[in-house]
Parts: structure tokens; C-alpha cells; sequence
């Protein structure tokens, strides 16, 4: 049996949904690791929350390009992120988040100065 992605309708609804998420881990990350420190394993592992959803909204946003790549968009995933830059490949023609492999320490770097804004 075949299994059923998900409609564009429902990667807008999951986007907002991990985009949430994702501010509200960041936020609280930031309390754990400055109540606790960095280097204890509550900081540690505050900080692995949010950087699995991270993780987990690249993933999502690089499968809307493939199941619907005439009509996605970067907003999606990342909604109110203007300063969220996108690379493309130049011999694939592949889009890829800036936060993976190599630039990935500098991502979360800017994660913790970053201003959230409420929905």
C-alpha cells in the first residue's frame, strides 16, 4: 500500500505548528542553560530539543519542494524568518538550509540572539 504525503494545506498547518514550537524550545533552552549551564545535561538537553525540530522542519521543508515544487516556498517552514537564507546547489539545482553540516554551529550561534515574534 502506497502511502499518502501530505496535502500542501497540511504542510502549512505542520509549518506554523513547528515554527511555535521551535520559539517557545528556544526560549526555554535559554532559561534551562542560564538557570543551569550549557554544559550540564538539562542544558544539553534543551538545546537537542530545539535543534531536532530544527532538524525535523529542514526535513519538512526540503520534502514540500519535492512534493509540490512548483508551488512551495522557504515560508512555510519558516514563516517571519526574512533573514533565513536559502543556498542552492549550483551543479544539482538543489535548494539546502543554511543550518546543515558546516554552517550548522553558526545557526545555532544565531539562535540565541534571535528575536521572536508572538502569533
Amino acid at each position: 500500500m502506497k502511502r499518502q504525503r501530505l496535502t500542501y494545506r497540511e504542510h502549512i498547518t505542520l509549518g506554523k505548528e513547528l515554527y511555535k514550537m521551535r520559539n517557545c524550545m528556544v526560549k526555554r533552552a535559554v532559561q534551562i542553560s542560564n538557570a543551569y549551564g550549557v554544559s550540564k545535561k538539562p542544558g544539553k538537553l534543551a538545546d537537542r530539543a530545539y535543534t531536532v525540530i530544527d532538524n525535523l522542519r529542514c526535513e519538512m521543508d526540503d520534502q514540500l519542494y519535492r512534493d509540490y515544487p512548483g508551488i512551495a516556498n522557504p515560508y512555510i517552514y519558516y514563516p517571519n524568518e526574512q533573514n533565513l537564507t536559502y543556498k542552492k546547489h549550483v551543479a544539482l539545482g538543489k535548494k539546502m538550509c543554511v543550518h546543515r553540516k558546516s554552517e550548522k554551529a553558526n545557526y545555532q550561534k544565531a539562535l540565541r540572539r534571535e528575536v521572536f515574534i508572538d502569533d
